[in-house]
């Protein structure tokens, strides 16, 4: 029998682990860390700068480029700098530093690199944090990361996720169901991240819109969060007029400001608050009253009633805003009207 069939295993057993060598020697060499850079430093060196948590005085002395330095090459390298940065986001000493190292004899410690602290560490964190906030939609290869640490990390992993996925934007779409999820976490803050990115992500209306109802509902949110976060569906978030239409009677002037802008971004599906805009044509506050005159314009043919109010205010109210927004409302009512006499004419 030959020596290849005596060792056929064997040498199947080196030819594949020669091969896997080979691919993840090619992964390192190739990899974003290695291959892309930003004034002379890989992205890798700028991690190192990152994780340097001495004071920047102390940097600058030994010539070395500051976290400030390095927040801009991230911006400039973009959304290949995200991964790693969203990992660092659930960074925490390790083994070596938190039981280890103590125990070690006092030479071998001198000759070993000190351990960070869980101050340093958060320090790494907020850093991480900073730079992916500023990086906004560029940050969308975090997501997946971001998912994560949404789903299974501790508090502080939660709400950084919370708040980072929504401004990346609409390429976060993937998050939604665990953002609605977080909607009912026992953390208040995290609540009010997930409120809010649901907003600014404004995709999958049928998964986001009734958890902001609920939320909104059972005041697990404040009003004028859910409020605003709903008038990111515009049409898609009808369904929450009736209880969106309950802060037109709100005592604070800015939710009822909120509210009305809401109402206007739904469009005609608020035909029904017309009665309660045009109450609110008469508030106190001129900002409260040019959003419901924007509102009824935007709901269109069906504001009809609230047009003599209207007339009155584009041409008497003190504010020019608010004079202007009646007047632009009064053409989009009449248009449709109009249009609509000249058909039944013809």
């Amino acid at each position: 029998m030959s020596f290849a069939r005596r060792h056929r295993r064997k040498l199947l057993l080196v030819y594949v682990l020669a091969a896997s060598a080979g691919v993840m020697a090619a992964w390192y060499l190739t990899s974003p860390g290695r291959t892309l850079s930003h004034d002379g430093k890989t992205l890798n060196e700028w991690l190192d700068v990152l994780d340097d948590t001495r004071p920047i005085n102390t940097v600058k002395a030994d010539g070395g480029k500051t976290f400030v330095e390095s927040r801009e090459a991230f911006l400039q390298i973009g959304e290949w700098a995200a991964p790693p940065l969203a990992w660092r986001l659930k960074a925490k000493p390790s083994f070596y530093e938190t039981h280890l190292f103590h125990r070690l004899p006092a030479w071998m410690k001198a000759r070993l690199p000190a351990p960070r602290s869980m101050g340093t560490m958060n320090m790494i964190r907020n850093r991480s944090y900073s730079v992916l906030r500023t990086m906004g939609p560029a940050a969308r290869r975090a997501v997946p990361q971001l998912r994560k640490q949404l789903a299974r990390g501790d508090t502080t992993q939660r709400g950084n996720a919370a708040a980072l996925l929504g401004s990346i934007g609409p390429d976060a779409v993937s998050a939604v169901p665990l953002l609605a999820g977080a909607l009912e976490d026992p953390d208040r803050s995290i609540r009010l991240h997930a409120c809010d990115s649901l907003g600014k992500i404004g995709c999958a209306p049928a998964i986001a819109v009734p958890a902001l109802q609920s939320a909104l509902e059972n005041g697990r949110v404040p009003f004028q969060d859910a409020v605003i976060s709903l008038g990111q569906f515009g049409p898609a978030a009808a369904a929450a007029v009736p209880l969106i239409e309950k802060g037109l009677t709100n005592e604070v002037p800015q939710i009822r400001s909120y509210t009305a802008r809401t109402l206007g971004r739904i469009g005609p599906a608020s035909a029904p608050t017309v009665d309660a805009l045009t109450a609110a044509l008469r508030d106190r506050w001129w900002y409260v009253r040019e959003n419901a005159a924007i509102a009824l314009g935007r709901i269109g043919a069906k504001a009809g009633p609230a047009l003599p109010l209207l007339e009155t205010l584009s041409q008497a109210d003190p504010n020019q805003d608010v004079r202007a927004a009646a007047e632009e409302a009064i053409r989009r009512i009449e248009g449709p009207l109009q249009e609509g006499k000249r058909e039944a004419g013809n």
